[in-house]
């Protein structure tokens, strides 16, 4: 078997302007894709760097080019490839990136941290806990289609007799998180998502709106999988 890699970059410059007007350079993205015996080239190495801040567009663009090689020095190399077995045809699927988004992956950091908090040291807890005094109704930062899925659970568990907290800690939330998201769900989401039995009583099901928009993200995720 041939197995060739080839690694591209891309830079992605802020939606804000700089000192002197023009954009900086914020992000670097370096992409890693595999051909296999005449295969469409597969994505199977993706990195992300944060550019730091620079006094003027120039400097972020050196300090990008800078970032670029040392991501492209820790790309895949080929005789690595090998070892992965077979490659998804989508090389990696949006869905990856759903279910390990920055918000769940923060969520799962904060529940281990609260579980075993001497397996973490002092500071380490301190910058887990920042930001997570929540106002009541404001949605987790998650993708739509995640949020309508932790929905769907929530109407299963109410369904069975279950608790919201179990359902939270299935998707690493604190049961607040999930009592705001549901808030939001009911009552600041245009059209609403979730039905509500009144002020102070649990139970509650996905709208026909919700329905369809998770019908579509599953139908397109399947798309995707394909």
């Amino acid at each position: 078997m041939s197995t060739t890699t080839v690694t591209v970059s891309e830079t992605v410059t802020s939606k804000k302007p700089g000192p002197r007007g023009l954009p900086p350079v914020r992000w670097v993205v370096v992409a890693t894709f595999v051909g296999i015996d005449g295969a469409e080239p597969r994505c199977v190495d993706y990195r992300v760097r944060v550019v730091p801040d620079a006094p003027d567009a120039s400097s972020s663009v050196r300090t990008a080019h800078r970032l670029i090689e040392e991501l492209e020095a820790q790309a895949i190399p080929a005789h690595a490839v090998d070892a992965l077995g077979e490659i998804p045809r989508e090389g990696i699927p949006r869905y990856v990136f759903e279910r390990a988004s920055q918000a769940r992956l923060l969520a799962k950091a904060r529940a281990a941290a609260s579980r075993r908090p001497g397996r973490y040291p002092a500071d380490v807890r301190a910058t887990l806990a920042q930001g997570t005094a929540k106002r009541a109704g404001r949605p987790p930062v998650r993708p739509l289609g995640e949020k309508l899925e932790i929905l769907a659970d929530v109407e299963r568990a109410f369904a069975e007799g279950g608790k919201r907290a179990d359902v939270a800690a299935r998707h690493a939330m604190s049961s607040s998180a999930l009592r705001d998201l549901l808030h939001w769900a009911r009552h600041d989401h245009d059209p609403p998502l979730f039905t509500s039995y009144g002020p102070g009583k649990a139970g509650g099901e996905l709208t026909p709106e919700a329905r369809a928009y998770l019908a579509n993200v599953e139908e397109t995720r399947d798309d995707g999988e394909r």
